[in-house]
């Protein structure tokens, strides 16, 4: 499901959308970035997949927000993984939360960038207590060093 910096990438044929605060394609982050401007920084929506770039200090309240939200009830988290971009890219890092709301079926992707001087990111396990399994697994498999 994510493999890089270009993850995003449409089908051939297909345009992805960026959008900054303004407007995005999902009313679940229009309504999270209406409510919190600063919490999320990009919206793509590609394969009818959103992904919400979030500030590393923001990611325990997002994560929070959306899970306790009657409207988004994102109760699951579905997988966090680590990904290096490469050498070349800049911020090399990123760390995905793949989110699942088991009541609305709805799905949402938050990304958190980070240089290779600071791969800290605030954990999650407040939120969802699994997280720290996800997060020893990613971070043992990739030896990334990313410490939540």
């Amino acid at each position: 499901m994510t493999n890089g910096a270009d993850n995003e990438q449409a089908l051939p044929g297909q345009t992805p959308t960026t959008s900054t605060q303004n407007s995005t394609p999902s009313p679940l982050v229009t309504a999270l970035q209406r409510e919190h401007p600063d919490w999320i920084t990009e919206v793509r929506e590609a394969y009818g997949e959103i992904t919400a770039m979030v500030p590393r200090e923001h990611i325990q309240a997002v994560c929070s927000q959306l899970k306790n939200s009657p409207e988004a009830r994102f109760d699951f988290l579905a997988d966090l993984c680590g990904v290096d971009r490469g050498p070349e890219e800049e911020p090399r890092f990123e760390v995905n939360y793949h989110l699942f709301s088991t009541t609305t079926h709805h799905r949402v992707r938050l990304k958190v960038l980070l240089t290779e001087d600071d791969l800290h990111v605030p954990t999650v396990t407040n939120v969802w207590r699994t997280a720290n399994w996800h997060g020893l697994i990613s971070s043992a498999s990739f030896s990334m060093g990313i410490r939540t």
